[in-house]
């Protein structure tokens, strides 16, 4: 177990030290962010899902098991979010460019998503505090956080570089960006 959290935690500090935050000139401190903001969704959505669906379909939920993750989702999920917060607003300079960009609507997105994840997650924990069954509230937070997962994807394919999340030139007629107005449709 402990070897295999230490792979863990030295593949996600690889793809951290080699991947975008590591080619900003504040590596220093954007490398160890991604790196804590990896392994803090790693435990929490990690954790959300084996519950859900791998420990769901063996059954009744262990109270133990579902009281020590519970424990462990009470700070991994804000740690998650405040470090995928500062990364976000990072990769696009700021708030200023939140609604000209897919990047910004797709970050937009997630926060609005993980809001409401939150929602279940608070309801879940005050179930497992009280002993209540938390099978299906869990499995509507997994449910939720998938949706997440697929936004994040939508996030990566997107452009993360700050000159690359500028505003989108827009008809000053229409309102749609000038490239969708050169695209003619041809037969």
């Amino acid at each position: 177990s402990t070897v295999a959290a230490v792979l863990g935690i030295l593949t996600v500090l690889t793809f951290s030290f080699a991947g975008h935050a590591a080619v900003e000139s504040t590596a220093w401190l954007y490398a160890p962010l991604d790196a804590v903001h990896m392994l803090s969704v790693g435990a929490w959505a990690g954790g959300v899902l084996v519950i859900a669906f791998v420990m769901g379909s063996l059954g009744e939920l262990s109270a133990p098991t579902v009281g020590r993750f519970s424990r462990t989702a009470t700070w991994a999920m804000p740690v998650a979010v405040v470090t995928g917060v500062a990364q976000g607003l990072h990769l696009m300079g700021g708030t200023g460019r939140l609604t000209g960009n897919d990047y910004g609507r797709f970050f937009l997105g997630k926060l609005a998503l993980v809001a409401v994840i939150t929602v279940f997650a608070v309801r879940a924990r005050r179930l497992v505090r009280v002993g209540g069954g938390t099978g299906a509230i869990v499995r509507v937070e997994a449910a939720l956080v998938l949706v997440v997962l697929v936004l994040t994807a939508g996030l990566v394919a997107t452009s993360r570089s700050r000159r690359h999340v500028r505003e989108q030139p827009r008809c000053t007629r229409c309102s749609a960006p000038r490239a969708a107005q050169s695209r003619r449709w041809r037969p």
